[in-house]
């Protein structure tokens, strides 16, 4: 997190302040869970995620989180021009009153039928950048990527699929004459050595097994080749399109971190 320090001329001033700033730290949560650290993440999450979160300055000087979700237009101001998604503007498009709605309990949405408004002096706005001059509120960061991420989770699944289909194929067995056609093999799990008893024993030990082929038969083992030399290159390749879109170093992406931080901003 931010931790601000006091560079005046009175370093007993100094002392203080950063002393004040710690303690408050530990109490800035108005609801009494969080401390400044923590609130600090959920504004950089709520950016992520959600776009935007508030934060009211309480009559004690503390800091109560408002989830963007909460921050509506009432039902009975929605033909009201100046307002937007919940934020009321003047006529030169300055910020003067956030509506606050309650959350209902049972369901979790918001009740946009009760409502506060809350002074824009009041509140401590965090949003993402600006797309448009005019925007009001934030959108998510990390929404230009989402399409990447299913690309993302869709490789990783298919790469396991094909994992799981090479290594259930132990191996197969061939014989001079070929192989079989339009037909099943065969069971061939009989257990035991005595030939008489079985057509083709085989020996269990633990998950594993050996088979005792029959003349002219040969046994193949399958190559296992996924996941391929290159997956991990081209996994890389793709969480550092996800950092260069959410303007993150590629080592806060992929949390490997091997090399500079200016090396990895050219991620």
């Amino acid at each position: 997190g931010i931790t601000p320090q006091a560079r005046t001329r009175d370093e007993s001033w100094n002392t203080a302040a950063e002393g004040f700033f710690a303690e408050w730290s530990k109490v800035a949560d108005s609801r009494q869970i969080a401390n400044m650290r923590e609130i600090q993440a959920a504004a950089i999450n709520a950016r992520l995620f959600f776009g935007d979160i508030g934060f009211v300055i309480t009559d004690g000087g503390q800091l109560q989180p408002i989830e963007g979700q909460c921050i509506n237009t009432p039902n009975d101001l929605v033909s009201d021009d100046l307002i937007v998604d919940g934020v009321r503007l003047n006529g030169g498009g300055i910020r003067t009153l956030y509506y606050v709605t309650k959350r209902d309990r049972k369901n979790g949405r918001a009740d946009t039928s009760k409502y506060e408004a809350v002074a824009a002096s009041d509140m401590i706005f965090c949003r993402a950048p600006s797309w448009r001059v005019d925007q009001v509120r934030g959108v998510p960061e990390i929404a230009p990527v989402i399409p990447l991420l299913h690309d993302i989770n869709d490789l990783q699944q298919r790469m396991l699929e094909r994992a799981r289909a090479e290594a259930s194929n132990m191996a197969a067995i061939t014989s001079e004459e070929g192989a079989a056609r339009g037909q099943m093999l065969g069971d061939r799990g009989a257990r035991g050595k005595d030939t008489a008893q079985a057509s083709q024993p085989v020996e269990h030990i633990g998950r594993r097994k050996t088979h005792y082929l029959r003349t002219g038969e040969t046994l193949q083992i399958p190559d296992i080749t996924a996941p391929g030399s290159d997956h991990v290159t081209y996994r890389q390749a793709l969480l550092e399109s996800v950092a260069a879109t959410l303007r993150l170093p590629a080592q806060f992406v992929s949390l490997v971190f091997d090399s500079s931080f200016s090396g990895g901003r050219l991620g």
